[in-house]
């Protein structure tokens, strides 16, 4: 299943639905060359006194972006990283490791994709 940018921006508009938020946003005018900054999303904290920006560069485009289950810390697949433990760990425990599969793969479902 790919997941695309706009899905991204659909379920990060909903988690910034108090905030003021933009997609496709530039730091000025195109023509001020290398200082220029895209970014796909901007979110910005309704406040007087401490309003908190946060923007986005979404990537969908890598395998490894989609890949579950993955290395947190880089988001790269387990299988990638540590392939003979991998394949030793799936085949000698393959019905367990089923189950964890599954388990993971419901739990990133239900938090992070949406169902219309």
């Amino acid at each position: 299943m790919k997941i695309t940018a706009s899905e991204v921006k659909h379920v990060l508009s909903q988690k910034h639905s108090q905030d003021f938020f933009l997609t496709e946003v530039k730091n000025g005018s195109t023509w001020m060359g290398k200082e220029l900054a895209i970014m796909d999303a901007l979110a910005i904290k309704k406040s007087w006194t401490k309003p908190c920006l946060t923007g986005y560069e979404i990537k969908t485009g890598k395998k490894n972006m989609r890949s579950i289950p993955y290395l947190h810390e880089k988001r790269i697949p387990l299988e990638d990283v540590y392939p003979d433990e991998y394949s030793t760990l799936s085949s000698a425990y393959e019905s367990e490791f089923l189950v964890w599969r599954s388990k993971w793969e419901k739990r990133i479902k239900d938090k992070y994709i949406l169902t219309a």
